[in-house]
């Protein structure tokens, strides 16, 4: 019988399957300890589906009730304007972006009440510098860097959350009108007093072909109601055939006149006012290589040209669908090629994505669908797939454009059935203060943050948010966790959120609720 010695290649090959096993033993019972031991330091109690995050807060922190009396609605409302998931996500020392800002770690004072109505752009006493002429004293002037308020607008004493929806539409609050009479005074509405009809040349360019403007008041009606304008009937008979003559050289028909109203409508495209040319000569046809400018354009006294249509019943620029339809149809300017880079496809894929983005904002802000918001804007609206996915909620929405985008949007939103207007978030917007109950801002900040210093742009926001009222951020982790630290300082409560596709998307977002505070009667200036 053969004996084995220790050289021999069975007893190798045995061995070598015992060291393999072993190893395989050794590196399976690291991976499991690892395992187990990230499981243990990674265990956090399990998320309620809609557990609060924010609660109402006065402006020391405490209850609304404890800062001052009952300021909320007599209407039933929910305890939170906010609710989501009770993981927080924390980024606060693993980026290190630089972004355009002040230091966030500033806690931002109340500004006196003096500015509780401060539009910054309309200020009365910086527009009374500027020239009279042509009420250029009435436009846009905006504060220098030096001018600008390192401080928060104060609502009024004893202000309160509006009422819901659509109850605020006869209802306010008396202490949220800081005016006790309120009057409009139409008497003299000047249409056609400035260099040969110009306003209502600029109604005319604001007019989709076909549309039509309605005329209320003086001089419409004027022999019923001379006596109480405090006007002669040969002014008002004067200032109504001007008005006349203006729209028929704008091309425009009067469909009719009747009681206090007079209709008058734009035609759908510009073949036959080409040929009335010959016979009024102005205002002429303007020659604009870009018809759609307008942020810091000056009024012209030429007509804006409609789109070149091959015969003359052809409606300029192309049909849009009835309402609702309209709002999810694909839009002339689309279907037609005009917006670069934007076709019928990539249009119906936007829609849908907004239509997840916006159920996604229902778990996580469970007042959207009730009536808790409004007034809506988006800052960066896009194609303003975020009004469409918000169209049977009970809100509307301001859809904000910048100045600068590529492509130009606004035609489309417009297309769409949507309100919305041109703005450079380096400025303050015109509006009156606490106008928005919700403000969506996706994307805005990676557009600005290298342009000018964001910390303005959160006060302006601040300025325009009602007490109570939630933003909705949506950009890289670095740009949020930058702004969370500036609005932590501003009375505001946020918490960074993962994407709706979940947390591997590089995207989050900030939702953010600006506590209830009211200014005082003798409070100091900053």
């Amino acid at each position: 019988m053969a004996k084995e010695h220790s050289g021999s290649p069975k007893l190798h090959q045995l061995e070598s399957k015992r060291k393999r096993l072993t190893w395989i033993l050794a590196v399976s019972g690291l991976c499991i300890v690892f395992y187990v031991m990230g499981a243990w330091q990674g265990t956090s109690p399990a998320p309620s589906s809609q557990s609060e995050v924010y609660t109402r807060v006065s402006c020391d922190g405490g209850s609304p009730e404890a800062a001052g009396g009952d300021h909320s609605s007599p209407l039933k409302s929910s305890s939170s304007p906010t609710t989501t998931s009770s993981v927080h996500l924390d980024f606060e020392s693993h980026h290190q972006l630089v972004v355009n800002s002040s230091d966030g770690s500033q806690e931002f004072p109340p500004c006196d009440m003096s500015y509780s109505e401060y539009t910054p752009c309309q200020d009365r006493a910086r527009g009374r510098k500027f020239d009279r002429d042509m009420l250029k004293y009435r436009e846009r002037h905006c504060p220098s860097k030096k001018e600008l308020l390192r401080c928060l607008i104060p609502a009024p004493p004893n202000y309160k959350a509006p009422f819901k929806w659509p109850q605020s539409r006869d209802y306010a609050w008396y202490d949220n009108i800081p005016h006790k009479e309120l009057s409009i005074e139409k008497a003299i509405q000047n249409w056609i007093q400035v260099e040969d009809g110009m306003y209502l040349t600029e109604v005319d360019r604001v007019l989709r072909p076909g549309g039509y403007w309605i005329l209320s008041g003086p001089p419409i009606h004027w022999k019923k109601y001379w006596r109480g304008w405090e006007r002669t009937q040969e002014d008002l008979k004067q200032e109504q055939d001007s008005i006349e003559d203006v729209a028929k050289r704008l091309c425009w028909n009067k469909v009719i006149e009747k009681g206090d109203l007079a209709v008058w409508q734009k035609p759908i495209n510009h073949v036959e006012c080409v040929k009335k040319k010959q016979i009024y000569l102005t205002p002429h046809i303007c020659k604009s290589d870009n018809a759609d400018a307008a942020w810091y354009k000056g009024m012209e006294t030429c007509i804006t040209p409609l789109p070149e249509v091959s015969s003359s019943d052809e409606v300029a620029g192309g049909m849009v669908e009835k309402w609702p339809e309209r709002a999810f149809a694909v839009p002339p300017r689309i279907s037609s090629g005009s917006v670069p880079g934007v076709g019928a496809e990539k249009f119906r894929e936007d829609n849908e994505v907004w239509k997840e983005r916006v159920t996604h904002y229902k778990r996580i802000i469970s007042p959207l669908p009730q009536g808790r918001y409004r007034n809506v804007m988006d800052m960066n609206a896009n194609l303003g797939g975020f009004a469409a996915a918000l169209l049977k909620y009970p809100v509307w929405v301001m859809n904000v454009v910048p100045a600068n985008s590529n492509p130009d949007t606004l035609g489309v939103i417009y297309e769409r059935g949507f309100i919305g207007t041109y703005h450079d978030w380096c400025e303050a917007f015109s509006t009156y203060p606490r106008t928005y109950d919700l403000i969506h801002a996706g994307g805005v900040f990676s557009i600005y943050q290298d342009r000018c210093d964001i910390t303005y742009i959160l006060l302006e926001m601040d300025r325009i948010l009602r007490p109570e009222g939630t933003v909705i951020f949506r950009d890289g982790v670095e740009v949020l966790v930058k702004i969370k630290s500036i609005t932590d300082g501003m009375r505001w409560k946020s918490n960074i959120m993962d994407h709706e596709s979940g947390p591997f998307n590089p995207e989050k977002i900030l939702v953010a609720v600006k506590s209830y505070w009211t200014g005082e009667a003798e409070q100091k200036q900053h």
